[in-house]
């Protein structure tokens, strides 16, 4: 019987002994384990349509030269203009001084002739431009047009020679 009770004593103790290894490993591996959280953040740019924005450049001044009673006619100008903006757009150029009677005669065209066909000028303010907005990437889009002051169907007599006359000229310009 003291045997069996000794037996009994160390089984309780084995026992013992593995239930507190037990509870050490659990206690070990929930040590080991853990939980945390991260928070992730992105920013998601340019999915908003851009504000439509039209904008031009021209030059200051042009210099259409000289015309006499034997031409009343000057040479076409080749004139640049930059779309600025980010839409397509129309220009118009209009007389800021609609009662300016000498520049009135000014003329405008896209391009001379398509297919060797002439094109024919006409006049400002009846005369518009269709540009496009700049490539994705480009600050603006340069286009050319041509510009003439042609005084043939000017009704008023030019009694003396008039040097430096100058107007200005607004460029209209609407998004299409």
């Amino acid at each position: 019987m003291k045997r069996v009770l000794c037996n009994t004593i160390i089984i309780f103790i084995f026992l013992i002994s593995l239930g507190v290894t037990f509870l050490g490993l659990n206690y070990v591996e929930a040590n080991i384990l853990s939980n945390d959280t991260m928070t992730v953040e992105v920013d998601l740019v340019d999915f908003t349509p851009p504000v439509p924005f039209v904008g031009i450049e021209v030059p200051n001044e042009i210099s259409i030269g000289n015309l006499s009673k034997k031409t009343m006619k000057s040479e076409e100008k080749l004139i640049y203009i930059n779309n600025t903006g980010n839409v397509n757009i129309s220009v118009t150029p209009y007389l800021l001084d609609s009662s300016e009677e000498i520049f009135r005669y000014l003329y405008f065209r896209f391009q001379k002739t398509v297919n060797n066909t002439p094109i024919k000028p006409e006049k400002i303010g009846n005369w518009s431009l269709k540009i496009e907005k700049p490539d994705e990437g480009e600050e603006y889009r340069k286009v050319s047009f041509y510009m003439q002051l042609n005084l043939t169907d000017y009704d008023k007599e030019i009694k003396e020679d008039i040097l430096g006359h100058r107007a200005e000229i607004i460029f209209y310009a609407m998004a299409q």
